[in-house]
């Protein structure tokens, strides 16, 4: 149509490069612009945040503050103040927070939400505080950012406080909200708060949504309280693989080897096939039943799905193989790892010290000093009781 030079089209096509995921062409777009306008630097800023370059994201954001004729909007400053908040690049968060103030935006909303999570997910709670006390209205989204703060970094009777504030002051809570008090209450072992909570989420009928199932099995279980676990999961038509793997390493916390296995036998008779996670909590209770034929069994479930490859699976297997008495298969899975870390070496180290092969030991310190390994404390005790052997 002979409008390829027209800078305001050009500036609205940036976005919607962004949004089909093509963010070669809203670059070159970008550049190609005689000016550019503030929809098309934020959409560029959000573009970068989507795809995980956050620092380019910042230095985009940067770039913008050099153009004098463009001003940020409200969407300009959420979106860095998230890379901020992924990155936890707290000076970068305090100096947008800045501008927030100076343009007269720290009483939007949406805003004063953003940087409530940012300063909380920097660990700055006293700053993520203050943000949100001067917040004109406090909605759902900025009291969910101060709980999870509080849940990740502070005293979890904080978030539980925050909790309780939220509800006095009218705000209704939502599944997000839920999730993070109930970890709260699962880092202070609160049960009791944690049933209230479960009540509640029952009276407002969410009690079948699957990322609140999932969070509940995991709060009875690792308060030990496993009938009401399994009478949480039981619930659920569709169950998945968070709420089982909750409730089997529920079972291996508390030293239940046994149950833990037999969830694991349930959850595959129900035709779900365990993930990394399953298989490591697994593997932890085949080491505590000492079941040999299971950690074998597991095995072949690993390679079969291909998680042979995965470090902590290989280093899991080797400690199980270990606990349950063949060093032979211990050696074998070791052997075949691409990659050793300091985990892989302890383990198998902690084998040969178990089965009095000390000697082999001066080996394996040998070649981990060849591969320029860092030895840890745990690995230097170990050691040192096999040369006391």
């Amino acid at each position: 149509l002979g409008l390829s030079n027209s800078a305001v089209l050009g500036n609205y096509a940036v976005p919607a490069y962004v949004d089909c995921g093509s963010m070669a062409d809203a670059l070159h777009l970008f550049h190609s612009l005689p000016f550019r306008n503030e929809i098309a630097w934020t959409s560029l800023i959000r573009g970068h945040v989507e795809i995980g370059e956050l620092e380019n994201a910042l230095a985009c954001f940067y770039n913008m503050q050099e153009d004098s004729s463009v001003c940020p909007s409200n969407f300009t400053f959420v979106t860095a103040t998230k890379a901020c908040a992924q990155l936890k690049f707290i000076d970068d968060g305090r100096f947008i927070h800045l501008r927030i103030v100076k343009q007269g935006l720290e009483s939007d909303a949406y805003v004063g939400s953003t940087v409530v999570d940012m300063y909380a997910k920097c660990g700055s709670l006293v700053e993520a505080k203050k943000v949100f006390d001067l917040m004109p209205c406090q909605g759902v989204v900025s009291w969910n950012a101060l709980i999870t703060g509080y849940t990740e970094y502070g005293p979890g009777t904080e978030a539980l406080e925050c909790f309780s504030q939220m509800q006095s002051q009218g705000s209704l809570p939502n599944v997000v909200t839920y999730i993070c008090t109930l970890k709260a209450c699962i880092r202070l072992k609160a049960i009791r708060r944690g049933q209230e909570i479960h009540n509640e989420i029952i009276e407002r009928g969410l009690d079948s949504d699957p990322c609140l199932v999932a969070i509940l099995v995991d709060a009875y279980a690792k308060c030990g309280i496993f009938e009401d676990a399994t009478a949480v999961i039981g619930i659920l038509s569709a169950r998945g693989n968070v709420s089982w793997n909750s409730l089997i390493s529920g079972y291996v916390e508390y030293g239940n080897g046994e149950e833990a296995l037999k969830c694991l036998e349930r959850m595959q008779l129900e035709g779900l096939f365990p993930n990394s996670v399953t298989f490591i909590c697994s593997l932890r209770a085949c080491s505590i039943t000492g079941s040999l034929d299971k950690a074998r069994e597991i095995h072949d479930d690993i390679v079969k799905a291909g998680f042979h490859i995965v470090q902590s699976i290989s280093n899991s297997l080797i400690d199980a193989y270990v606990k349950c008495g063949s060093i032979f298969d211990a050696n074998y899975v070791f052997d075949k790892l691409s990659a050793r870390c300091i985990v892989s070496w302890t383990a198998i180290i902690a084998g040969y010290v178990e089965y009095g092969l000390d000697k082999d030991v001066l080996g394996c310190l040998n070649q981990m000093q060849l591969e320029g390994l860092v030895l840890d404390a745990g690995t230097y005790v170990i050691i040192l009781k096999a040369f006391g052997n």
